[in-house]
Order: C-alpha cells, then structure tokens, then sequence
C-alpha cells in the first residue's frame, strides 16, 4: 500500500498519454518515476541537484531552481526501500507515508 500526501505537481513535466491513450504517470505515484522528476538540471527543467548527504537509512538530495536561487527543496531517497519518498521545495511537497511491502 502507497499513500501519497500534500500532491502537488506544478512543476512536473506535463502528463503523456500512455501507448492507449491512459495517462502513464498519475500524480500518487509520481515519486516512483524518478527520471520523470524536473530535478535533472537539464535547460527545460526546474531545478538542479546542488549537494547530497546520506542520514542512516536516506540520502537527502538538496535542489534549487535554476532560475531563482532563492527556490529550493530537498528530495530524499529511502535505501532500504530503494525510493524517493519525498520532494519539498518552499512552494510544493510531494511525500510517501505508510508504505507497506505486501508479499503475494
């Protein structure tokens, strides 16, 4: 089970229709499609990665808009999990909280 709080996406890339016309990246699970994420630092981009540090079991990813220094955010990537569970800026957050593994 994955719950996603405080969705907001204004600074994702914008949604592409999958092969049959279904959105392929819905909000929730955003988080789970990193190379989709505007942190890359590339020129149609947001933001930029600017620093790293590893807290136990998380590596905190520091950001910064590329225009304005003053935007920044911190994207953290649980190890164990192997799975950004969170990306704030000072404008938006996007999180995962009560991620249970289910065994089938």
């Amino acid at each position: 089970m994955l719950e996603a709080v405080g969705v907001m996406a204004n600074w994702r890339k914008p949604w592409r229709p999958g092969p049959n016309g279904i959105i392929s990246e819905p909000v929730a699970p955003a988080l789970a499609f990193l190379m989709n994420l505007y942190v890359w630092g590339l020129p149609f981009e947001g933001f930029r990665m600017i620093g790293a540090s590893r807290l136990d079991d998380e590596i905190l990813v520091q950001i910064e808009h590329q225009s304005e220094p003053n935007l920044f955010g911190c994207m953290t990537i649980d190890t164990n999990r192997r799975l950004v569970t969170s990306l704030d800026t000072r404008v938006e957050t996007l999180r995962y909280e009560n991620i249970l593994l289910i065994n089938s």
